[in-house]
């Protein structure tokens, strides 16, 4: 009998401790989600970062408003800019004699506008610098009736005219 008692003892303290154990222990449930990031934004071109130092540079000195990008600006600077670098020159002229104006207009673009133009300067800072340094081109870039710009860049590792390399054309608009 007590074998039996015994055995009982056992039985119900394992049934007991089992239940306690079970009961002692939340029941949870895990739920994986997958993080879902965004990725970063492409850092801005060279052409952008020059706008916007203009844009500061307008407000802080000219109390100007900010320029709008114009993309009939943008591509008729890249286009003179492309030209520059490709037939190895440096000029306001086109090699096919269009100037600031028809460049503009063939980009859609049919009021007034202003051009800037560099070589040599690799950064957007630098040609800032330059053309800030300059009084036409500061003139340009300070003219409050200008409202939009377009900004074209164009860097010609082979290039065989002098040190420069890299071209920068920047078109001023009233729209």
């Amino acid at each position: 009998m007590s074998r039996f008692v015994f055995s009982l003892l056992l039985l119900i303290t394992l049934v007991a401790t089992t239940t306690a154990s079970t009961k002692a222990q939340p029941h949870s449930k895990s739920v994986y989600l997958p993080l879902i990031l965004k990725p970063a934004p492409p850092p801005p071109t060279f052409e952008e970062q020059v706008i916007a130092l203009l844009n500061l540079e307008r407000a802080k000195i000219a109390n100007c408003p900010a320029l709008n990008h114009s993309l009939q600006l943008a591509v008729a600077a890249e286009g003179h800019s492309l030209d520059m670098a490709g037939n190895n020159y440096f000029g306001h002229t086109g090699t096919d004699g269009s100037s600031p104006s028809s460049r503009a207009i063939a980009a859609g673009y049919m009021l007034s506008v202003g051009e800037n133009i560099a070589a040599g300067q690799t950064t957007p800072q630098n040609v800032f610098n330059s053309w800030m340094s300059s009084a036409g081109h500061r003139q340009n870039m300070l003219n409050c009736s200008y409202r939009s710009t377009g900004v074209g860049y164009v860097s010609d590792p082979t290039d065989t005219f002098g040190p420069y390399r890299h071209y920068w054309t920047q078109m001023f608009g009233i729209q």
